[in-house]
């Protein structure tokens, strides 16, 4: 079994966690819960731990301070923050100290905190079938720098699966499920990272798609609407034109090569 503390000043939250998933059907072990990093810290000189599921904000000790001690005292155990605080300023805190996930508490679903535990079961692994690993130099912890690459920041890989989906269907919570993060932790990094929102991202290369549609097609202006990922036409329209400066008829107009059906005249409508 895999040992896992918990760590929030809050009992109800301390219950929730547990109360979230089957611990045991899916190989952990919940072997202590504490309402402060320093009685979590003593109860880890005398047991093993393998995961330490935190909060960051907490009386005596809070849960960055709670990482670094966690990681002197053994630099293999695995760390994931909750907070109720959607700052990047903690993810970029937890990413320095070589935290594995950070999930906010208002969003917190079984699903959610069970990828996070199966992931740090992976890293534990990996850990134990590669014993360089674990001798190795922390990653960004001796200097305070985080690596941000296929492991720490997942938003390059993340970019590459939306690029090869399907951009009518794709949602958050599928790519964070594909590059192995919580929703929340994704949301934060991919704003930070990319400079946008997770759903402008993909409106605007909806509107990229939508442009070459117009631009080299004859479809109709509700079919090019639908194959772009938007339901609604009318919607579509006023989002074209808010973000393009033209409405649909008009970029054809302007900007299709075969924006005339040769046939009957006429634009493609």
């Amino acid at each position: 079994m895999i040992r896992v503390l918990i760590v929030d000043d809050e009992p109800i939250i301390r219950f929730g966690i547990k109360a979230l998933i089957d611990w045991g059907k899916e190989g952990f072990e919940v072997v202590g819960e504490y309402a402060n990093g320093v009685a979590a810290l003593d109860a880890m000189l005398s047991q093993p731990v393998n995961i330490v599921i935190t909060d960051i904000k907490m009386p005596l000790m809070d849960g960055l301070t709670l990482t670094r001690e966690v990681m002197k005292l053994n630099p293999s155990c695995k760390v994931i923050l909750v907070s109720s605080y959607n700052d990047f300023e903690y993810v970029r805190e937890g990413l320095k100290l070589g935290v594995v996930d950070y999930i906010l508490k208002h969003s917190l679903e079984p699903e959610e905190l069970l990828a996070a535990l199966r992931k740090c079961k992976e890293r534990l692994d990996e850990e134990e079938h590669e014993p360089s690993a674990s001798t190795a130099e922390p990653r960004g912890r001796a200097h305070g720098e985080p690596e941000l690459h296929a492991e720490h920041n997942p938003i390059e890989k993340a970019l590459e699966y939306i690029g090869k989906h399907d951009l009518r269907t794709i949602t958050l919570q599928e790519v964070a499920d594909a590059v192995h993060v919580s929703k929340s932790y994704f949301s934060v990094l991919f704003k930070k990272t990319t400079g946008h929102n997770f759903i402008d991202y993909v409106i605007g290369l909806r509107l990229e798609k939508a442009k070459e549609l117009l631009a080299d097609s004859h479809l109709k202006i509700y079919v090019i609407s639908e194959q772009a990922g938007f339901n609604d036409v009318k919607y579509f329209s006023k989002l074209f034109k808010k973000n393009c400066g033209l409405s649909p008829i008009d970029y054809r107009m302007r900007y299709g090569h075969g924006r005339f059906d040769s046939e009957r005249g006429k634009p493609g409508l």
